[in-house]
């Protein structure tokens, strides 16, 4: 069994002195551990099982092929001593500290510990925050080449037992040869979604507080964020900074972000709609001040706001696809002052349109951090633009029916997207809007269809 590793020019067989064959990999394995404070008892008590030498450190394991490859390429050391394989836990797999995350935005008053690459150093994290015997880890090991351990966190008297059975059969359902991404494994979820069904996080109070909230943390080894899911529009349009606000200031806030994500979508293609079709609609002033406005460009204002966000959103993916060093000074010399300001002087595009469309590019980034959710919303006003071009206002009212309902239909393990809109739930409008801190929290998500819907016990002043 130990021998047919030994081809693996980075893994290691030894028989020993000790009456043992031993098997481990040499970047992953603390052998000096070993040799220092194991080997010497191995020689002295050569006949005794290894698990009795040293409970704890030391257990014994099937004799199966896979798992032992798992369990060397893991940073295990196994042993065999008269036909019994053993294991012990003496892996130093490379690992960062912790730190901020670079996935959420930044929070003076939260914590510097963001999740890192190692598998058990996230869960730890989660663990010193719900100090509670009901947390319960159930763990999946995906990848049949990679064998990346995914853990699913749920509170028994909390979540759904149901959605969380329905999430697990899912995530065993997964046949890949590797797991290298969150994308890897929420393509399964995501079905033909239009806005994404999961949301990332790269900070341990977030995940924590979508946990009280009744949703399922996901934590994947190798993978510096966790994911929640299955997510609501309320919650992918918050903020961890949103719980320390006033409630009247919450308040402007959340109708600030409900505005925005308005403005994204509609804003361009309305104004499509009005310049193209619907001219007789507007003022005189208005009128007069866009074709002053749009003196000395030739182009039609539905091509300008086309051309306009291909170069916002061409400038976003640069920012992608190269790294900070190489792309901050770049962009702001080429794309802001030499592209955009001889755009307007050459007259393909005007001052009006391209404010217009520039806010509304910005506005995007205020409704969610969620690169997925920021992609969809662009395409989403893509399509508006498009149906505004060829059928005017009737056609953004269409394409607005239209991309309600799909919303409305959008369902991740049976919970609606688009709560507490769709369905409506006055308390979930109520918690959206003006609830902030955790005094006047009380109740979870409906939608999410948890066992005990009140986060703190019930007093008469409650009811």
């Amino acid at each position: 069994m130990l021998q047919r590793l030994k081809n693996n020019a980075d893994v290691i067989y030894r028989k020993t002195d000790a009456n043992c064959e031993i098997c481990y990999q040499e970047h992953l394995c603390n052998i000096l551990e070993f040799m220092k404070d194991i080997y010497p008892v191995l020689v002295e008590q050569d006949r005794k099982r290894l698990d009795h030498l040293f409970p704890g450190l030391c257990k014994e394991i099937a004799d199966d092929e896979e798992l032992v490859e798992q369990l060397v390429f893991s940073g295990l050391l196994v042993a065999q001593r008269e036909r019994i394989l053993y294991a012990f836990d003496l892996s130093k797999a490379p690992s960062r500290s912790t730190s901020d995350s670079i996935a959420d935005p930044d929070n003076v008053f939260g914590s510097r510990d963001g999740f890192v690459e190692n598998f058990k150093e996230n869960i730890a994290l989660m663990r010193t925050r719900v100090k509670d015997s009901r947390l319960m880890i159930d763990t999946v090991t995906l990848g049949r080449r990679s064998k990346t351990i995914v853990s699913v966190l749920s509170i028994e008297d909390i979540h759904n037992s149901e959605i969380k059975k329905a999430l697990l059969e899912k995530l065993k359902k997964i046949d890949l040869d590797a797991i290298l991404s969150v994308e890897d494994i929420m393509a399964y979820f995501q079905e033909n979604h239009l806005f994404p069904s999961y949301h990332y996080i790269g900070n341990p109070d977030s995940a924590c507080s979508r946990l009280y909230n009744g949703e399922f943390v996901l934590i994947i080894d190798r993978i510096c964020v966790a994911v929640c899911l299955p997510t609501t529009l309320a919650y992918a349009s918050r903020h961890k900074i949103d719980g320390i606000h006033l409630p009247l200031f919450a308040f402007f806030e959340r109708l600030s972000v409900l505005i925005s994500a308005f403005m994204s979508i509609f804003f361009c293609g309305i104004l499509c709609s009005f310049s193209t079709h619907q001219r007789d609609s507007l003022s005189l002033t208005i009128l007069s001040t866009l074709k002053v406005s749009q003196t000395g460009v030739f182009l039609p204002i539905y091509l300008e706001i086309l051309l306009v966000l291909f170069l916002f959103e061409l400038y976003y993916i640069i920012g992608f696809r190269q790294s900070k060093i190489t792309v901050s000074s770049t962009i702001v010399l080429i794309g802001g002052l030499i592209i955009g300001e001889n755009l307007i002087s050459s007259g393909l595009a005007g001052v009006f349109l391209m404010t217009g469309t520039a806010i509304c590019f910005l506005l995007t980034f205020l409704v969610s951090s969620n690169v997925t959710t920021i992609l969809s919303i662009s395409m989403c006003r893509l399509f508006i633009i498009l149906s505004s071009i060829f059928f005017g206002l009737v056609g953004v009212v269409l394409a607005s029916i239209l991309l309600a309902y799909r919303l409305y239909q959008q369902r991740t393990l049976g919970v609606p997207y688009f709560y507490p809109f769709l369905p409506f739930d006055i308390k979930g409008i109520h918690k959206f809007f003006m609830s902030t801190s955790s005094l006047k929290i009380n109740h979870r998500d409906a939608a999410l269809q948890v066992k005990n819907r009140h986060r703190r016990k019930m007093h008469e002043e409650d009811h």
